[in-house]
Order: C-alpha cells, then structure tokens, then sequence
C-alpha cells in the first residue's frame, strides 16, 4: 500500500469518528444553576403608517357642451402599540388615527 492511500485512508477514518461522536447524544443531561432560568421582564412596540391615493379626470363632449369632471381621494392611517410583559403580568396599549379626504371637480 502507497504513502498517499494510507494517508487518505487515515483522514477517511478520523471523519467517521468525528461524525459518530457528533451523532451521540448524552444520556441524562443534570441540572446547572440556570435550570431555573426565566426569560426576563421586556417590552415591545410598532408603528404603522399607511397613505394611499387615487385621482380620475375625464372630458366630455356631447351635443355642444363639454363636461369636464374630476374626483381625487386619499387616505392616510398611522397606528402604534407599545406592550410589556413579564412572567404573570401583560400590558398592551395602543393608538390609531385615521384620516380620509375626497374631492370632486
């Protein structure tokens, strides 16, 4: 057998140890310190805006009379919450505003 093929078949063994032993789990894991651990108090929030608008013009023309008509209309709404909580306690509080306008010519 050559020097390289020893060599291959060497590394070749190490890497099915490696990933054996990754693949073993320990049996019964004991408990630390943190086992009592508890994800601490925090809080949260967002804030959401929204705008949209449209617009439509139209010409008309019909037995002599021209008509020219228009409508534009927007919307805009915003809104935020903001929350807190904690193991046994939850607060949640939030706000919103809505805003619409619409125009015809």
């Amino acid at each position: 057998m050559n020097q390289g093929r020893r060599l291959r078949i060497g590394f070749m063994c190490v890497l099915a140890a490696l990933a054996c032993a990754g693949l073993t789990r320990p049996v019964v894991a004991a408990d630390s310190e943190f086992s009592d651990f508890r994800i601490p108090k925090h809080r949260w929030s967002t804030w959401i805006v929204d705008f949209s608008g449209s617009g439509r013009t139209s010409h008309s023309e019909f037995e002599g009379q021209t008509v020219d008509d228009g409508v534009a209309s927007g919307n805009l709404r915003s809104s935020t919450e903001w929350g807190f909580d904690s193991d046994r306690i939850q607060h949640r509080l939030g706000f919103a505003a809505y805003l619409a306008g619409n125009r015809r010519h």
